[in-house]
């Protein structure tokens, strides 16, 4: 009779990391996919819901109208019952008189030369601790060296000399507050320009006169490649992610039914996306590339 002799597999402990980190590794993943899933799940039923409200209110009509209003036109049933007894089509555009006459006073407010922003420092501002700390160890010295020359040390003159070096520190924050607000709104003003902020807003106005609601969105960050000169003379298209704003139609804006300002609601917006738009996304934080690809 022959004795069968079993084999014992020996396993090293860095093999045994490898596959605790490798199912450790599946099982992140797999909880991933099953949260997007989820997250989508409950994106899409949250938008159903805001859809279902705005036509349960009647919002979507109304754009409709004021949209028609704007135009001149009479919607179909209005022309079923002109043409009943042969009444004139002709409509008076008086309101769209009066919304380009709105649009074009509030472009005068806002699209003029000054700013319709501006960007003001903290009246107090804190002053840094190490500013502070110095001003302690100056009188600390002061006092010290008052002392060792034998003259008398007044607490009421050591507590003035701290409030006046103190009331110096923080004119000087002040100063250097307005600097930084000055610096800060220049910067600002180039990042509105490059993103198209204004040509937005003034879209944005256009809007406003004429329908229930207008809608501006940014900032909006999207990659753009530009070119940027080299030391030695040369070009290089560099891909850098940018912001920009961009007015939206009221008839791709939803909210949800539970919400009384802008400050507390969910907001949709119906978006079409091209697939240089699309591809451009790639790379951006929030957004899954696999995914894009994948509609690509």
């Amino acid at each position: 009779m022959v004795q069968q002799v079993g084999l014992v597999r020996v396993v090293t402990p860095g093999e045994i990391n490898r596959q605790e980190q490798a199912t450790a590794a599946q099982r992140t993943a797999l909880n991933a996919e099953q949260f997007k899933s989820q997250l989508a799940t409950h994106f899409h039923k949250a938008f159903r819901d805001a859809r279902n409200h705005r036509e349960a209110q009647g919002i979507t009509t109304r754009l409709l109208q004021d949209l028609r209003t704007y135009r001149g036109q009479y919607e179909a049933v209005k022309l079923q019952e002109i043409s009943q007894f042969s009444g004139s089509k002709v409509y008076s555009r008086l309101t769209a008189v009066k919304c380009r006459g709105a649009s074009s006073i509030l472009r005068d407010i806002y699209l003029s030369n000054d700013r319709p922003w501006v960007l003001e420092p903290t009246p107090e501002p804190d002053i840094p601790g190490d500013v502070a700390s110095n001003v302690v160890q100056l009188v600390t010295t002061e006092v010290q060296t008052l002392q060792q020359g034998g003259q008398p040390i007044d607490p009421l003159m050591i507590e003035d000399r701290v409030r006046g070096l103190m009331d110096a520190a923080k004119k000087a924050e002040k100063r250097n507050a307005k600097k930084e607000a000055a610096k800060a709104s220049s910067h600002l003003e180039d990042l509105l320009v490059e993103g198209g902020f204004y040509r937005a807003l003034s879209e944005f106005l256009i809007d406003l006169p004429i329908f229930l609601f207008a809608a501006i969105k940014g900032p909006v960050v999207r990659q753009h490649t530009t070119f940027k000169w080299q030391p030695d003379g040369s070009k290089k298209v560099v891909t850098q992610p940018k912001m920009y704003w961009e007015r939206v139609s009221p008839f791709d804006v939803y909210f949800t039914a539970s919400s009384s300002s802008i400050e507390h609601t969910t907001v949709f917006e119906r978006v079409r996306l091209k697939r240089s738009e699309l591809y451009d996304l790639i790379g951006l934080p929030g957004y899954d590339e696999a995914a894009i690809r994948r509609v690509l």
